[in-house]
């Protein structure tokens, strides 16, 4: 079997590093046992090494990325082996990845340019509970953030190239084949609740009559491209879902969403029936 997002989509991993400056003290946990006559075999107390957060804006970083990526990318594979995207989504997706990951790299230098305070003003304010080995050289604690984005390959029944009986090569290209068409679903199922999401927000909006923000068309917008740009793999009713979106909702000016009741009535028309 051919899998057409082999031709369409490529796989993504992203990987995000950072260190959380806390450890495990054992000096505090003997301490709480002593004051409340406990047992703290089992227990684990996390102290954080610095005073205040300043790992804050990496943090708030690296957050962006992971959103960023989750955004860009659909889940295929339960085990969790990558994410999917459509290859024409790639190079907007590279370019926004990029500014994301420099702010990171930024705020984490920061951090290292600072880092002989920051462990000054914790020598100063933990009094007992510092302790000197628990803050590593500044060149080792740099090397604790990266940002790794690699592609995987698609498996294919094309792949096997081994010596082995006809019977095991036929077996396990019928496993591949169910397994092409087991991430088919999910993909076609993801893009659904996606799209269900968005219009359940743009229902919602509409029924209360909250103030109309062009963000839900943006959004409903940005998941139909996906859509689109992933068509072989998905299902006749969600194709045609995207379809009634794109004629019926998407070409809709926000203002005149905002300033026509009658319009507002036909959205939450079609929206009842998507859903």
């Amino acid at each position: 079997m051919t899998n057409p997002l082999s031709t369409s989509s490529i796989l993504l991993h992203c990987t995000i590093s950072k260190w959380a400056a806390e450890v495990t003290d054992l000096k505090a946990l003997k301490a709480v046992a002593r004051a409340f006559s406990s047992d703290t075999n089992d227990d684990k107390y996390k102290k954080a090494l610095f005073i205040g957060d300043p790992l804050k804006g990496i943090d708030r970083c690296a957050g962006r990325l992971r959103n960023h990526f989750y955004r860009w990318t659909l889940n295929w594979n339960e085990a969790g082996q990558g994410r999917l995207m459509p290859s024409r989504d790639f190079r907007q997706f590279a370019g926004e990845h990029k500014e994301h990951s420099t702010e990171f790299f930024k705020e984490v230098q920061l951090f290292i340019d600072d880092y002989d305070d920051h462990c000054q003003t914790a020598k100063e304010h933990k009094g007992d509970m510092y302790n000197p080995a628990e803050y590593p050289a500044v060149d080792v604690v740099q090397a604790k953030f990266d940002i790794q984005l690699i592609t995987l390959p698609f498996p294919t029944t094309s792949d096997f190239r081994v010596d082995a009986p006809e019977q095991v090569i036929a077996d396990l290209k019928d496993r591949i084949d169910s397994s092409i068409l087991a991430v088919n679903g999910t993909v076609d199922t993801e893009i659904n609740t996606r799209l269900d999401v968005r219009l359940g927000m743009l229902l919602k909006t509409l029924k209360i009559g909250k103030r109309f923000n062009k963000s839900l068309l943006t959004e409903l917008g940005f998941i139909c491209s996906m859509g689109r740009n992933i068509e072989a793999t998905l299902t006749s009713n969600t194709i045609n879902k995207i379809r009634i979106i794109e004629t019926n909702i998407l070409i809709c000016n926000p203002d005149q969403i905002r300033n026509s009741q009658s319009l507002q009535d036909t959205l939450i028309t079609i929206c009842g029936k998507l859903l």
